[in-house]
């Protein structure tokens, strides 16, 4: 596990070992301002030692593979789960929008072909990907002072694997690309979920006995949202639904259900939430045995 640093001014240096950046944090030389990927920035002035890092990007409509690499080592590693929901709200945003109008203007003269499109207008759920691959890429410039992009064929990148006999992964994909495939591994990398930043359907689509009941719940409740990152029982997840009674809905990023029912007493937060979930996940034992890693 590396710790990644940046300087006083925020811009980007080498990342270091955790032992190096505690003793940073304890002598009051560095303050930690991002937990996942955790990140410290230094108090004093450092020019720093950098290397060149090259960011092989894995572009992907469902996942994104990410990989920065030097000649020898892996430096970052991580894997973007995109959403796939956006096309299906969209058509529930139309039918809703029909229906109301059906309902409430039904006398009102028919309009069409009233709106044109701008130049270079894309679909919403395209125009989304591209975004967050813009988006995953800053982030990363953000941490560690990249050199290089690197972008390349996928057949070139498969013989590549194939070739070092590696994993199918979109990450390890990405390391190919980045032109050091047999970089010693960092020993963890980082998995990414995208989640949509609010609900904007203002009611429930099927209301009860013709009762029209709000489908929105409050931003906070017990002092807490929605996405939030918490620790339960010395175990980090997500909070994935709150009841008023206190009593919590808990998952990890692959849907496994942590607790149906966790006490808010027992709750501790970890990180606010965001459009871009993140867990920390070690890399398996047989990679880690096979590249050195300890």
């Amino acid at each position: 596990m590396l710790v990644y640093v940046i300087n006083r001014h925020g811009k980007p240096l080498m990342p270091c070992k955790p032992q190096k950046a505690r003793k940073l944090l304890k002598e009051q030389k560095a303050k930690v301002v991002k937990r996942t990927p955790f990140t410290i920035q230094l108090l004093y002035g450092s020019s720093g030692y950098k290397q060149d890092v090259i960011l092989g990007v894995d572009a992907g409509s469902k996942t994104i593979g990410l990989s920065a690499t030097t000649e020898n080592r892996e430096v970052f590693s991580a894997e973007v789960e995109l959403r796939t929901d956006i096309v299906d709200l969209l058509s529930t945003r139309r039918m809703l929008r029909r229906s109301r109008r059906n309902r409430k203007t039904r006398y009102r003269q028919s309009r069409f072909l009233n709106r044109k499109k701008p130049e270079g207008w894309v679909a919403p759920s395209v125009q989304n990907k591209i975004d967050t691959h813009i988006k995953v890429v800053k982030m990363v410039h953000a941490i560690l002072p990249i050199t290089k992009v690197s972008l390349t064929f996928g057949y070139i990148t498969k013989h590549a694997r194939i070739k070092h006999n590696l994993e199918k992964s979109h990450r390890i994909d990405a390391r190919c690309i980045s032109g050091n495939p047999l970089a010693k591994e960092n020993g963890c990398w980082y998995f990414f979920k995208q989640v949509r930043k609010q609900n904007r359907q203002l009611h429930k689509t099927n209301p009860k006995k013709g009762i029209r009941r709000k489908n929105k719940a409050p931003g906070y409740v017990h002092g807490y949202q929605l996405f939030d990152k918490v620790e339960y029982l010395d175990r980090e997840c997500f909070v994935f639904g709150r009841r008023s009674s206190g009593y919590f809905d808990l998952r990890t990023l692959d849907g496994e259900v942590v607790s149906r029912s966790a006490s808010v007493g027992k709750l501790k937060l970890v990180e606010r939430s965001s459009s871009l979930l993140c867990e920390r996940r070690e890399a398996s034992f047989l990679t880690a045995l096979k590249h050195g890693v300890s």
